[in-house]
């Protein structure tokens, strides 16, 4: 009985969330692109498709709001999680606006391989312990940023309870990169 309170509170807080970030498909934390000047109104970075109302593409592209970027290449960024569930956890997010890792096709299969090569070098770099990491990408619907990201937690043996059922592995609402690929 106490799993199902607590799977129910997990779901409202989910849906309650999406419903303060997305409304009618927008996203109401982003401006709106046409209030802004043409050289911030970028649609794309080098063969890169963006979404103008997507707080993850406008920091892969100008970065309005100087977020620290920990990692970039032509296909990824990393940054801190701006809510952590450990000391390490970083977003690994793709350049291109892929809205989450159920849309993911076979043909970019080489992408998620360099999202979870380039987690496992940003936990080394920032001195995680590799030997408690979790990897994972929240499932639809269950994710508050429709933008495909890639979660890279350490150490997951200091998470939180609620963190512990949001990042649970394997679980409906957050799949490891391995599950991910066996679908492409």
């Amino acid at each position: 009985m106490r799993w199902c309170v607590v799977l129910t509170v997990l779901c409202a807080n989910v849906v309650k969330l999406q419903n303060v970030v997305f409304r009618g498909g927008q996203c109401v934390t982003c401006p709106d692109s046409s209030s802004l000047p043409a050289s911030r109104r970028r649609l794309s970075v080098s063969a890169h498709t963006m979404a103008a109302n997507c707080i993850f593409c406008q920091i892969c592209g100008d970065n309005p709001g100087g977020t620290e970027l920990l990692a970039s290449n032509e296909d990824l960024v990393v940054f801190r999680d701006i809510k952590p569930a450990a000391k390490h956890h970083y977003l690994v997010v793709s350049r291109e606006h892929i809205t989450d890792a159920k849309a993911l096709t076979s043909a970019q299969k080489p992408l998620l391989q360099r999202m979870i090569a380039t987690a496992e070098q940003v936990l080394r770099d920032q001195g995680a312990d590799m030997s408690d990491t979790r990897l994972g990408f929240h499932w639809p619907p269950f994710h508050s940023i429709s933008h495909l990201h890639l979660h890279a937690i350490s150490p997951t043996s200091d998470m939180g309870l609620m963190a512990r059922i949001v990042f649970k592995q394997n679980s409906w609402w957050f799949v490891s990169p391995e599950y991910v690929m066996s679908r492409l």
